[in-house]
């Protein structure tokens, strides 16, 4: 089923075509059409040849690859340089100002842990960042599976998962925060 556009440019196409026959074209010579239709070829006989399509273009890995490269280069220093026993990391901002613990207060720590083999220790300074590294590797792989396949592909969440989302780690940080409850805390 064409759309109205797509009917109006078949139809322009076809007239085309149809002017070079009247005005006798040399027979084979390839009629090229408008830029939005460019991946056909109208031929003077009124035939149509798909035209040949350009290789994959490389830099449809340009940002998968970068983003892939610059958070392996991230692991590699924690793995190196980890949290604990190296101060150049900055402190988390609530925490210093309030004293208060944040959701992610830890997620450093606790990603350092996982460079390291140590699952339970990663759950134990932070349990939501184990979890979360999953995901951002599943998105990761989806977003640079549809760069490389053509198809757009942008990772949204709706209003209501974003509200509970939020509601979550709400309620999360005021469970860290609650005073004898020292198993929620990154220490």
């Amino acid at each position: 089923m064409l759309s109205l556009v797509g009917w109006v440019k078949a139809q322009a196409l076809i007239n085309v075509a149809r002017t070079c026959l009247k005005s006798r074209c040399a027979a084979g010579r390839y009629l090229l059409s408008s830029r939005a239709s460019a991946q056909y070829r109208w031929r003077v006989d009124g035939t149509v040849r798909q035209a040949p399509t350009r290789p994959r273009d490389v830099r449809r890995w340009a940002a998968p690859a970068l983003t892939a490269t610059l958070g392996l280069g991230g692991l590699a220093l924690l793995h190196l340089r980890t949290p604990g026993a190296h101060s150049f990391y900055p402190p988390c901002p609530l925490l210093r100002l309030t004293g208060l613990y944040c959701p992610f207060c830890g997620g450093l720590r606790a990603t350092a842990d996982l460079t390291h083999g140590d699952v339970a220790g990663a759950f134990a300074r932070n349990p939501i960042v184990p979890p979360l590294l999953l995901v951002a590797v599943v998105a990761w792989g989806r977003w640079a599976w549809s760069r490389v396949t053509g198809r757009h592909w942008r990772p949204a969440l709706g209003a209501r998962t974003t509200y509970w989302v939020l509601g979550f780690l709400v309620v999360f940080m005021i469970a860290r925060n609650v005073p004898g409850w020292t198993w929620l805390s990154p220490a």
